[in-house]
């Protein structure tokens, strides 16, 4: 994928970024939970599904290539919420190296 085969009008899928932090529990202990980053918007595309048997049940996971504007502070541990649906950031790249955008690797239905 090339930057210049990438355009703002492709941006249509409506994504929330989080993050897992320590949150107080409100009895004086913490947490770790998953909290908003950022919103975004973008061009998500599915590339392959499969089931698998594990431990007596089925598991489905879709991998998907989402492209979005360049951020700085994206990271690997982060995960993406789609639809309702986590998906687990598998690798970010950096389209050509020119900070314009940023292609992530997902996995749905991961990140927990």
């Amino acid at each position: 994928m090339k930057c210049c085969d990438l355009s703002a009008g492709a941006l249509r899928e409506p994504l929330t970024f989080q993050r897992r932090q320590t949150q107080a529990d409100g009895m004086g202990g913490t947490a770790l939970d998953w909290v908003d980053l950022f919103h975004a918007k973008a061009d998500v595309r599915p590339l392959t599904g499969r089931e698998a048997l594990t431990g007596m049940q089925r598991e489905a996971s879709v991998s998907h290539r989402i492209f979005i504007r360049y951020r700085e502070d994206l990271l690997p541990s982060d995960r993406i919420i789609m639809r309702t649906k986590p998906m687990q950031i598998i690798a970010i790249i950096n389209i050509e190296m020119r900070n314009r955008w940023l292609e992530l690797q997902c996995l749905e239905g991961v990140a927990t």
